[in-house]
């Protein structure tokens, strides 16, 4: 594996044996074209003609223009950030670089889409807390394209009236009637996308996610028959938090754009530990959630310190050594 952007180049070469009419789910296949064994290529079907499109560039070209878009992408997307939380949009590129173990480098490095499912995700959120629910469904509904898991955000649309139920209920129908039609005309990709998806079970520092901890906590190994266990525990603590927050949510959602930005915040923290599959760089959705938090409490400013250099943790050497409990600190 290379030590920079190899996301990118799996998705180079995945683009490469779609274009070609091969299977870009197939490590073989990939192998032979690389002549090394690339990462896996975990992306649903939908986002193939895009990265197949691109990969008619040169490998450098493809690297160079990806790394641009997402400079382009990060400007955009700390803009958003910075209309989101206001008067403490100072810390916000602080944040985003140390905080949860350094999350925007985590991104940069590995060349992944993250931020640009960041940037769609927030500006839909930015749209929600300013009552634009039309917007923030159809973002919503890009920013879940390439992961899938961010649809789960739709589920704020219970948040308000009727009419906006009535628009949840018509993403739904949407995204239904899209993704049949799609699984209709390529029904075999769909199914080596799903069997790649479910082979993956990382854990630790590149994905200190709640089952990922439940897995570890409870010594289940990869591939164990044993795994299912850890949906229990997992599946009780996601049920009281999306209670928890759909509840506060609820509340808040007639109260002004105030408490609908805070309730955002709520949200997006609820988000991230609900997920089944949260990898080091997704924590940078949480950077303007982790910013008014910690600069809401002037009292307490030893504590966001302690948490911008734990961020440093991952660049320390034996960082690999640490117990497992490190792994999981954000």
């Amino acid at each position: 594996m290379d030590l920079f952007q190899w996301d990118t180049e799996a998705y180079f070469w995945a683009g490469r044996a779609w274009m070609n009419g091969a299977d870009p789910y197939d490590p073989m296949l990939l192998t032979k074209m690389t002549g090394k064994l690339p990462l896996p290529f975990v992306y649903p079907p939908t986002v193939l003609p895009f990265i197949g499109i691109l990969s008619l560039l040169p490998l450098p070209l493809f690297h160079l223009v990806f790394l641009a878009a997402k400079v382009g992408a990060l400007i955009l997307l700390i803009r958003c950030w910075r209309r989101i939380v206001g008067e403490h949009a100072g810390s916000l590129v602080w944040f985003a670089m140390l905080g949860f173990h350094g999350a925007l480098f985590s991104d940069l490095g590995a060349g992944n889409i993250a931020v640009f499912e960041v940037l769609l995700a927030w500006l839909a959120l930015e749209a929600w807390i300013e009552g634009r629910t039309e917007r923030f469904a159809a973002l919503i509904v890009l920013a879940g394209q390439p992961k899938l898991a961010p649809f789960a955000f739709l589920a704020m649309l219970t948040w308000r009236s009727p009419r906006h139920r009535r628009i949840l209920a018509g993403s739904i129908a949407g995204l239904a009637v899209m993704m049949g039609v799609l699984i209709a005309i390529s029904p075999d990709a769909w199914s080596r996308f799903l069997s790649v998806a479910a082979a993956i079970d990382e854990r630790g520092r590149n994905n200190p996610c709640q089952m990922a901890l439940w897995r570890d906590l409870m010594g289940i190994a990869t591939g164990s028959i044993a795994s299912g266990k850890a949906m229990i525990p997992y599946l009780l603590v996601s049920l009281a938090v999306g209670l928890a927050t759909w509840t506060v949510g609820y509340r808040a959602s007639g109260r002004g754009t105030e408490e609908r930005r805070r309730a955002v915040l709520l949200a997006v923290l609820a988000y991230a530990l609900i997920v089944p599959r949260f990898k080091d760089y997704s924590y940078l959705l949480l950077t303007p959630a982790a910013v008014e938090v910690f600069e809401t409490m002037p009292s307490y400013k030893i504590i966001k310190y302690i948490f911008l250099v734990l961020g440093l943790m991952p660049f320390i050497p034996f960082s690999e050594h640490l117990p497992l409990v490190f792994a999981y600190l954000p």
